[in-house]
Order: C-alpha cells, then structure tokens, then sequence
C-alpha cells in the first residue's frame, strides 16, 4: 500500500509501513513517525540545522528498540511546519 500524506498534519496512520521516505527537512523527528514503522521497517529523513544536515536511516528492530544511522551529510529545503524554531541573536 502506497500512500502520500502530509505527515505532520493530520494523516493518523492505521496501518505499519515497512518503508517510509520523507522528502523534506526536519528540525527534529517526530517520535511518532518511528512508531508507523513495521518490525524490519525502515525510515529515511534529513534531520537537523542547516548548511549541515544529517541524512538518516531509522531501522525498526523490535515493539520499542530502533537503530538510528546517520549516512551522510547534506541540506534539502525544510517540509512545511518542520523549520527550526528562531533563536534570538544579541
């Protein structure tokens, strides 16, 4: 089952995937997106602050245990929502 969804909307997910690639940057992974993971799953994301990001692969081993790769370096545009939140500079 092929799905595309705004996932830091409202998509609710009732199915596990056993893969999944978001296409955009993250700040920061949402904990949830690991838990659409079946057992063996697989996830990639670009994680992080800019100029660089770390692309990773979230592997699903167990109900609660997760290897978490980081594969290379690189920068991608942040998904809609998913931004870092502002600093304040002096």
């Amino acid at each position: 089952d092929l799905q595309c969804a705004d996932a830091l909307g409202e998509f609710a997910p009732t199915l596990r995937y056993d893969a999944i690639a978001v296409t955009g940057a993250l700040a920061r992974m949402p904990e949830h997106f690991r838990h659409w993971l079946a057992p063996g799953g697989r996830l990639f994301a670009v994680c992080g602050d800019g100029p660089a990001m770390a692309a990773l692969r979230i592997t699903r081993l167990g109900e609660e245990e997760f290897l978490e790769e980081s594969l290379f370096e690189t920068v991608l545009d942040y998904l809609d929502g998913a931004q870092p939140t502002a600093r304040f500079d002096l």
